[in-house]
């Protein structure tokens, strides 16, 4: 049976670019959360078409919404965090612990989201729940991948690690508080 990803801000520029490449190199099962119930859809009928399947889903979500978090990590063993959801991490960690779920955010840092994060530090642990922030940011989604995958093999002896940034920021349409 394959995983359930949940993408939280799946339809904008990151969630999109991530569930392509989920898609592309895995057999998981995609949901597309977001406030725009029309604009999760018509991504997931675009990805669907495009994979030729029928592996994503669009679901209407708001991170302001802790139950309805909850009610939707019940149903998957991963949440990626791609939307600018920062003033509403606390409802999103929290959730994902009450599911048991792992979680990956893309945000960029903030004293606020690892204070967040950091007092819930020990449920994480204690649940053996691995919780990533900062992918793509310091020091990057290759560095917390390898770190994640690490614990999957009796023993790592090496990783090589770059990355490369090259944007036309011009290009994209960004949320305000993006």
């Amino acid at each position: 049976m394959s995983r359930t990803i949940l993408i939280l801000g799946g339809y904008g520029n990151a969630g999109k670019l991530i569930a392509r490449y989920l898609l592309k190199a895995s057999n998981v099962q995609v949901l597309l959360a977001g406030r725009n119930r029309d604009k999760a859809n018509q991504l997931a009928a675009q990805l669907n078409a495009e994979f030729s399947g029928s592996r994503v889903r669009g679901i209407p979500l708001d991170a302001a919404n802790r139950q309805s978090l909850t009610d939707a990590f019940l149903k998957v063993s991963l949440v990626v965090v791609a939307a600018s959801v920062s003033r509403f991490i606390e409802n999103v960690a929290e959730a994902a612990l009450a599911a048991g779920i792992d979680y990956l955010d893309t945000l960029t840092p903030s004293p606020e989201k690892s204070a967040a994060l950091d007092s819930r530090k020990a449920e994480m642990e204690k649940r053996g729940l691995c919780f990533i922030t900062e992918g793509g940011f310091h020091p990057g989604v290759p560095a917390a991948l390898v770190r994640y995958a690490a614990a999957q093999f009796h023993k790592l002896n090496r990783a090589n690690i770059a990355t490369l940034i090259q944007a036309d920021w011009k290009s994209y349409s960004f949320s305000e508080p993006t």
